[in-house]
């Protein structure tokens, strides 16, 4: 599987480890940035972008969320890798840091 992704928005073609290796150090500094200790394992799902487990503290990426073409299929339009996937992984280590898989009005989404 090749992609176009990076942070600079070049669209050079980039590897799917290349792309996992940049994905995975987006994941650690928002952790940090979060204060949240968690875990991230890629998986190839059909329909769902992300899924993540609250007592194993670990978050689920959709693989196919790097790829274009694949991307565009399951969100239904354009948007650059790394900054869709940074808004999903934001949106679940604030699942982590609330403790719950719910969006509790208010908090949910000033977290985010």
């Amino acid at each position: 599987m090749r992609m176009v992704t990076g942070e600079d928005m070049s669209g050079r073609l980039l590897s799917l480890s290349d792309a996992q290796r940049r994905v995975e150090e987006l994941f650690a500094r928002l952790c940090e940035e979060y204060d949240v200790e968690a875990s991230l394992e890629f998986r190839a799902y059909k329909r769902r972008i992300a899924l993540v487990l609250l007592r194993r503290g670990i978050v689920r990426l959709n693989v196919r969320l790097l790829d274009d073409a694949a991307r565009r299929d399951l969100i239904g339009r354009d948007e650059p890798c790394l900054v869709f996937v940074e808004r999903v992984l934001r949106h679940e280590l604030v699942h982590l840091k609330l403790r719950t898989v719910y969006h509790p009005p208010g908090s949910f989404q000033t977290l985010v």
